[in-house]
C-alpha cells in the first residue's frame, strides 16, 4: 500500500499531466483523471469524502425546501379560506403552460402534488431560482397583486389582510436567503464540481440505449430529459471530437473555446485541491498518532505502565481513563486541542475538539487478555455511532480507533474500516511485557473488516 506522501505525489503527477494536456485531448484526459479519483484504491476514499459532504449539504437544503413548502401551503390555505372568490383551483390545464394558468391555484396544486409542468430556460442565469418554493411564492405574489384595486389616483381601495402580506414577504425573504446560501455553497463546493465533471465526462461516449420497441425509442428520443440534454450537453461531443452530432465543427472552437476549457480546468483544480487537502489532513493526524505510538513503546513504556498499575503491579480500574488522558495531553502539546470525555446527549466521547469545524474524533480501547474480541469490535461500532451523531452538526467523516494492548493476543485490526459515509483508522499500541513476546507470544487474532461491519448490525 502506498504511503500517504506517495499518494500525494501520484495525485500531483496526474493533475499536472491533465493541466498540460492539449486541447484536442483534454476531454479524454479529464475523463481518465475523474476515473482515477473515483476508482484508485488509495485515492477514492478521499474523493468520496468530498462527494458525501456535498450530498449531505444537498440533503439539508432539500429539507429546508420541504419546510418552506409546508409554510407556503399553509399561507395559501389561509388565502383560499379568507378570499374564496380568487380560488381557481379547478382551472383546467389548457394543454400548454400559459401565463394565466401558471399563476393559478390549480398550477399551485400541480407543483405541490409533483405534477409540475416541466420546462427549462434556454439561457439560464445563475441567479434564477427554479425551486418549487420559489414558484409557489410567485403564484401567491400574483394573487396578492391581482386582488388589489386602485382608484384613478393610484390609491389602493382594496387590499389583502396585512398579516397575510407580511407573512408572504417573510417567506419570500427566507427563500431568497436560503437560495443564495445554497448557491454560494455550490459555487465553491468541490463536491459540486466533482458531480458536474462526472456528468460531463460520462456523456463523452455514452453507452447505447436499448429500446423495447420503435414507439419506445421515439418516446425516449423526444422526451423532456432528452431535449434538455441535447440543448445543454451537445457541446461535450464537440469538445471531445472536434465535431458535434451533426458533424459540424465544434461551435466553441472560436472565441468561446478557451473559456469552455478554462471552466473545466477551474473545476478540476478545485477538486484536486480538496482531495489533496483531505490527504494532507489525514497525513498530519496519522503522523502525530504514529509519533505517539513510537513514543509510547520506545520512550514512555514504564511511565504508561505506572499509569495503569497500582503499587502491587495490578491493573487499576481507571487504566483506560489514564491512557486516554495521556494521549489527550500529547495531542494538545502537538497543536491538536481536544476535550477529554465530552458529553453529547447520552453519549460520552473519549476525545473530540468541539470548536473545530472538522473535529478530530478518537475512541480509545484498552485490553489485557484474550477475552476482549467482542469488546474491541463493539468499540469500533461505538465510534461509528459517535461519527453518525456528530455528522448532523459538524463536517466530519473520519475517526481514529486507538487500541492499547497490555496483555493477551494481538488483535490484528484492518488499517481502515470504510462504511458508506465514514472511514475509521485503527492504531494498535502494543504495551505488552517482554514475557509475552517472542516464542511465548500468543498467535495474533485477525479481525476482518466484514466481521466489524457485521458487528455494527448487532
Amino acid at each position: 500500500m502506498l504511503a500517504l506522501q506517495d499518494i500525494i505525489n501520484l495525485l500531483d503527477r496526474k493533475f499536472d499531466f491533465l493541466m498540460a494536456s492539449k486541447q484536442e485531448d483534454f476531454m479524454l484526459d479529464l475523463a481518465n483523471f475523474i476515473e482515477f479519483l473515483l476508482e484508485h484504491d488509495q485515492i477514492k476514499d478521499f474523493t468520496m469524502k468530498i462527494y458525501y459532504k456535498f450530498t449531505e449539504e444537498q440533503k439539508k437544503y432539500e429539507e429546508i425546501q420541504e419546510k418552506e413548502k409546508n409554510q407556503i401551503i399553509t399561507l395559501a390555505d389561509k388565502i383560499r379560506k379568507k378570499y374564496p372568490e380568487i380560488d381557481d383551483s379547478d382551472k383546467q390545464y389548457p394543454g400548454h403552460p400559459t401565463l394565466d394558468y401558471m399563476r393559478s391555484f390549480a398550477a399551485f396544486d400541480d407543483i405541490v402534488n409533483k405534477k409540475r409542468v416541466k420546462s427549462f430556460p434556454v439561457e439560464p442565469d445563475m441567479m434564477d431560482d427554479d425551486s418549487d418554493p420559489h414558484e409557489l411564492l410567485c403564484i401567491i405574489c400574483a394573487k396578492i397583486e391581482n386582488y388589489e384595486e386602485k382608484d384613478k389616483n393610484g390609491e389602493k381601495i382594496r387590499t389583502m389582510d396585512e398579516d397575510i402580506i407580511l407573512e408572504y414577504f417573510h417567506l419570500n425573504d427566507e427563500r431568497t436567503y436560503n437560495f443564495r446560501e445554497w448557491l454560494n455553497s455550490c459555487r465553491v463546493s468541490a463536491g459540486n464540481a466533482l458531480v458536474a465533471l462526472y456528468e460531463t465526462v460520462s456523456k463523452i461516449n455514452p453507452e447505447p440505449k436499448k429500446y423495447k420497441s420503435l414507439q419506445d425509442r421515439d418516446i425516449q428520443l423526444n422526451s423532456f430529459e432528452e431535449k434538455k440534454s441535447i440543448h445543454f450537453d451537445s457541446w461535450i461531443e464537440g469538445a471531445a471530437y472536434g465535431v458535434d452530432s451533426d458533424n459540424l465543427i465544434f461551435k466553441s472552437r472560436g472565441p468561446n473555446s478557451d473559456n469552455t476549457f478554462e471552466k473545466l480546468r477551474y473545476r478540476t483544480k478545485r477538486i484536486y485541491d480538496a482531495v489533496r487537502e483531505e490527504i494532507g489532513s489525514q497525513l498530519l493526524h496519522k503522523q502525530i498518532l504514529n509519533n505517539y505510538k513510537t513514543r509510547s513503546i520506545w520512550y514512555n513504556f514504564e511511565e504508561l505502565w505506572n499509569l495503569v498499575t497500582d503499587s502491587k503491579g495490578k491493573f487499576t480500574n481507571k487504566r483506560e481513563q489514564s491512557l486516554t488522558l495521556n494521549l489527550a495531553k500529547f495531542l494538545f502539546d502537538n497543536g491538536v486541542p481536544v476535550i477529554y470525555r465530552l458529553k453529547a446527549g447520552q453519549h460520552e466521547m473519549d476525545m473530540v475538539d468541539p470548536s473545530a469545524k472538522s473535529p478530530l474524533l478518537i475512541e480509545v480501547k484498552v485490553y489485557k487478555d484474550s477475552s476482549s474480541k467482542k469488546e474491541i469490535i463493539a468499540g469500533v461500532a461505538q465510534l461509528h455511532s459517535y461519527l453518525n451523531n456528530l455528522s448532523a452538526t459538524r463536517d466530519i467523516n473520519e475517526g481514529y480507533y486507538v487500541v492499547y494492548r497490555l496483555g493477551g493476543p494481538i488483535y490484528d485490526l484492518p488499517e481502515k474500516i470504510v462504511t458508506n459515509q465514514f472511514t475509521i483508522y485503527t492504531i494498535l499500541i502494543d504495551l505488552g511485557k517482554s514475557q509475552e513476546s517472542g516464542s511465548k507470544q500468543k498467535k495474533p487474532i485477525i479481525i476482518s473488516e466484514n466481521e466489524i461491519i457485521e458487528g455494527f448490525k448487532n
